[in-house]
């Protein structure tokens, strides 16, 4: 925050080494719960600043334009968004709920959004998505020092929310990925905008605990031991903690065990670096900047799987796609004991 502070005041120079350091941040939340208040906005404006000066590695920079150009964070066609579903599930309908899977879950993970709808047909949920005017939230932008190519994305997301509350019927909005939960719950408002009122916003997880509660969503017995990984914007961002375990505990014959380091505490798995270029898949390959990266988010992820196994659990299950993916990357190169995988995922292999 010193560091943050000179910079912004214009008494330090963005040196090489002040970059490494400040985009090391992992956008995470730990500090507000471990020492002091929150502190991500002053680190994001700072990130801005790199940006503006053309020091951003490249890989960061390649994501923000994939996003702007293509609504994604992949670089993939926007078209491909919802390539997982049947061609004639992808139009929107009118329905109930709406399921805004996200752009993780999309090009990432499919399989977990897979999962998602079969627990939303096996519950008989009327359930529609946005079909192709589902864009990427925007909140990746922050992170990566281009928040003012948001607005324009905000704009269209909230439209496109809008007119599924007036056109299709939708009153509620279930969202696979955090962030995108926490970017339609807090950030319209930057731009002033607003989502109906009659609209109401939950996370997928939130949503299976009140089809549970209502007996629409019955699940067999599992004799496994499962430990759970709190993601940084799921958690600290949006203080949902129990609704993922309730989840878990649902299921008939299972195990929850704990990793110390949980809930407000709980360790994040790398975060930004992945983004940096410290993992395949969310850009093309990294540049010499990008590589001091890596060293920094494989010793986070190896740190948190290592926590996963000394619980002695089966399965490590997570409710980021990032997590998933970055955690399962890295499960699979060292050969580790525990298998990673999506808490949908999990639960739409129990269903009866």
């Amino acid at each position: 925050m010193i560091i943050a502070q000179g910079l912004l005041e214009g008494r330090l120079e963005l040196t090489d080494p002040v970059v490494e350091r400040i985009l090391s941040c992992c956008d995470c939340g730990y500090c507000a719960v471990r020492c002091s208040p929150d502190r991500i906005e002053a680190i994001r404006a700072v990130k801005a600043e790199i940006a503006a000066r053309g020091k951003m590695p490249t890989p960061g920079v390649q994501v923000a334009q994939f996003v702007v150009k293509n609504h994604n964070l992949s670089s993939k066609p926007h078209e491909e968004r919802l390539a997982w579903l049947p061609e004639e599930l992808r139009s929107p309908r009118k329905a109930d709920v709406l399921y805004y899977a996200g752009c993780g879950g999309c090009y990432s993970v499919p399989a977990e959004c897979r999962a998602t709808v079969k627990i939303l047909d096996k519950a008989g949920v009327k359930w529609t998505t946005l079909g192709q005017e589902e864009w990427c939230c925007g909140y990746i932008l922050y992170e990566l020092g281009a928040p003012s190519k948001v607005g324009e994305i905000t704009e269209h997301n909230v439209n496109a929310l809008n007119n599924a509350v007036k056109n299709l019927g939708v009153t509620k909005v279930i969202f696979q990925c955090a962030a995108c939960l926490h970017f339609f719950r807090e950030y319209p408002k930057r731009y002033g905008l607003a989502l109906d009122p009659k609209l109401q916003l939950l996370h997928v997880t939130e949503y299976f605990n009140q089809l549970i509660e209502q007996g629409k969503l019955k699940l067999k017995e599992w004799k496994g031991t499962c430990t759970y990984h709190d993601n940084c914007v799921l958690g600290r961002r949006e203080g949902i903690y129990e609704a993922p375990r309730e989840n878990l505990k649902a299921i008939p014959g299972s195990r929850l065990v704990e990793m110390e380091q949980n809930r407000y505490f709980s360790q994040c798995c790398s975060g930004m670096p992945r983004f940096l270029g410290a993992h395949p898949g969310y850009s093309v390959e990294p540049d010499a900047q990008s590589l001091r990266y890596r060293e920094l988010a494989n010793a986070l992820t190896e740190k948190r799987l290592k926590a996963a196994e000394e619980t002695g659990a089966d399965v490590l299950v997570t409710t980021c796609t990032g997590c998933q993916r970055t955690m399962g990357l890295m499960a699979r190169k060292n050969r580790a004991r525990i298998e990673v995988r999506t808490l949908s995922e999990v639960l739409a292999d129990l269903l009866i």
